[in-house]
């Protein structure tokens, strides 16, 4: 049965493909449009309409995701030799590999040099690749998990930092741990460990992350858990914020 052009736009809209559908009402309207091969104008609808839903499942996946800089990206300044930065690694961490493989990344270096910025540009990559992200800093999480320890909704709070494919947890480092907050670190870690991937993002190098915690058992459990078979960046150079100012 042959449909005419106001029958197919109006099957489109009724099956909920909206874009294809004006796509199709666009070249419908294209003075060639009848004479265009079958297949050809088949393959533009399907290829519209594919990218129209990635762009909603990315757009989607940022907002859930929460990060920093939602429209972080890699520039040419990683290249910048005062920064020292491992191109070659960065080209590879965007491949995500890294998640598939379920290993950890430490990004740590002064203040003002980009780390944060980094860190969510490699989210979005992944975001890109389908995987679920999400951007908290380490004391809000860890205060998170402290209000709600006592309120039946733990468990669900604690699922929200674990059940993703790459947790992003910034300015790691700079609170003091007591036994109690080394439990709730201790178990998102844990809960992590060979699942799935976390990127820290710190001021301090790896060696200093010991001091913050009050318990030495749990220092070395979660130091254990987030530093075997991590990939490491270290940032130097300019203060960016300073760079990037007026």
């Amino acid at each position: 049965m042959s449909l005419s052009t106001e029958e197919i736009y109006g099957k489109m809209v009724e099956m909920r493909m909206s874009n294809m559908a004006k796509k199709f009402q666009e070249m419908s309207s294209e003075p060639n449009f009848e004479i265009r091969n079958a297949l050809e104008i088949l393959g533009e609808l399907i290829s519209h309409e594919y990218s129209s839903r990635q762009i909603r499942r990315i757009n989607k996946a940022l907002a859930k995701a929460h990060l920093k800089y939602p429209a972080a990206s890699i520039d040419e300044s990683i290249s910048d030799p005062d920064r020292k930065i491992e191109t070659n690694l960065i080209r590879s961490l965007q491949a995500c590999t890294w998640i598939n493989d379920k290993k950890n990344l430490l990004i740590f270096g002064k203040a003002g040099t980009g780390k944060t910025y980094l860190g969510c540009a490699l989210g979005i990559s992944a975001i890109q690749k389908s995987k679920r992200v999400l951007y908290t800093k380490a004391s809000a999480m860890i205060n998170d998990l402290s209000e709600c320890q006592f309120t039946g909704n733990y468990a669900a709070t604690l699922k929200k930092y674990t059940d993703v494919d790459l947790l992003v947890i910034d300015d790691f480092g700079l609170m003091s741990l007591d036994l109690n907050k080394c439990l709730h670190l201790f178990e998102v870690l844990d809960a992590k460990e060979g699942s799935s991937s976390i990127m820290i993002i710190s001021q301090l190098p790896p060696k200093k992350w010991y001091e913050m915690f009050q318990n030495n058992v749990y220092a070395d459990a979660c130091m254990s858990r987030l530093i075997h078979n991590a990939y490491r960046i270290e940032l130097s150079g300019r203060d960016m914020r300073r760079s990037s100012a007026p």
